[in-house]
Formats: structure tokens, sequence, C-alpha cells
């Protein structure tokens, strides 16, 4: 490592939460940049030209921390990316259903109890450090991970209150394929209910909880 300090860029929408994560990295030799949108911190980058970016993946309404870093690394092709979340696999933002992690790392927030988990992850990444490792999303054992991305959608819009009309305008096609979609989901997840709105209901709970989310909302 350098003796000069590594600039990280730090987007984290929880400015409680940020400023933990920010103080620990400043102590252990970084020079941390702090953002709480993805508009600040695309604004931020420009300027600071960081070597690392930490996203939170979930932002609220809006981008998410996946599209940040997707185009930060555009105009930064040697930004290395570190997403932190209680998502516990990208295709569950929305939007992402597609997403490629390439050599970001994808960290659980719980893991970083450990002061120093977070710093030794960015040293990882800036050494060349293997492309599998810190990819808690290839360990997470998620209930949905036998979905495809169009059942994710699909699920996600349920999630966020779309009924079966909704969803099907959305897709651009009939409800008839949104029924059909919502019976193999529920076939994966082994569900078997006489209601048929009981069934989608624990569907949806799945959904919630592997998304770390607590309502019925639309999710990233």
């Amino acid at each position: 490592m350098s003796e000069s300090r590594v600039p990280v860029l730090l987007l984290e929408d929880d400015r409680g939460y940020a400023t933990l994560v920010a103080d620990n990295l400043n102590h252990r030799g970084f020079e941390v940049s702090l953002a709480h949108s993805a508009g600040q911190a695309l604004e931020l980058a420009a300027v600071k030209k960081p070597a690392v970016l930490v996203a939170d993946v979930y932002l609220g309404p809006g981008p998410s921390g996946l599209d940040v870093g997707q185009r930060m690394q555009e105009s930064l092709p040697n930004l290395k990316v570190v997403y932190l979340t209680n998502v516990k696999e990208p295709r569950l933002v929305e939007g992402a259903e597609d997403f490629k992690m390439g050599s970001a790392a994808y960290l659980h927030k719980d893991r970083l109890v450990n002061p120093e988990f977070l710093s030794d992850v960015i040293k990882s990444r800036l050494t060349g450090g293997k492309r599998t490792t810190f990819r808690d999303d290839r360990d997470s054992n998620s209930r949905l991970a036998d979905l495809t991305a169009t059942q994710i959608e699909v699920l996600r819009l349920m999630a966020a209150g779309q009924g079966n009309a909704e969803i099907a305008h959305v897709r651009g096609t009939s409800q008839r394929a949104v029924e059909t979609i919502q019976q193999r989901i529920l076939a994966v997840l082994n569900i078997d209910h006489p209601s048929r709105s009981v069934a989608c209901t624990r569907a949806i709970k799945i959904y919630l909880a592997e998304a770390g989310l607590h309502q019925g909302i639309s999710v990233g």
C-alpha cells in the first residue's frame, strides 16, 4: 500500500451509519468523502476521482448504489467498488434483475461489526485479490436463488402492491401471462395453499425478508 491516503467515496443515505463507517476508514488510513444521495456521489466523483467506491445498495426512490457504481466505472475504469447491503442478492434491487457484479465486492452490513473487515476488503480489491472473494451474494443461500429474472421482477411488483392488471401493463403482457408466472413462482418456492391470495402473500413475505425489507414497498 502507498503511504498516501487512498481516496474513498462512501455513498450511504443513513447519515449516522455513514459517519460511523467513514470514521472507521479514516482511522485506518483512508481519505473518505461522504455522499448521501446518488446525485451527490456522482458530483463528488467527478471532482475527487476516488480509487474506491463504497456504496449502500438501497438508497430509497431513484437510482440504487448499483446504478451509481456502474455509472462511475464508465468514467473511472480503474475504480474499485464495494457494495454494502441488507439485500441478500443484487437481483432483488429494482431494475437490477440482470445485474453483473464484475470485480465488485458485495457485503452484508452485519459483517461490519468487525471494525477491520471493511478495510481488509478494500485493501484486497486494491491489491488485486480474487474477484470471487467477499461475495456474500454467492454465499447467502437465498430462497429466491432459483427464480428467474422475470419471476423476480413480477414478485417485486407484487410486493410493491401492484395487482395483476397493473403488472401486466408494466410488463406489456396479459394478465393470464402474469398468473402463469405467479404459479411458477409459487412452485419454485414450494408454496401450496388452496387460497391463491394467501399463497401469493406468503411469497411476498419471503421476498421482503430476503430483500431486507419489512413493508410492501418498491425496493432497491
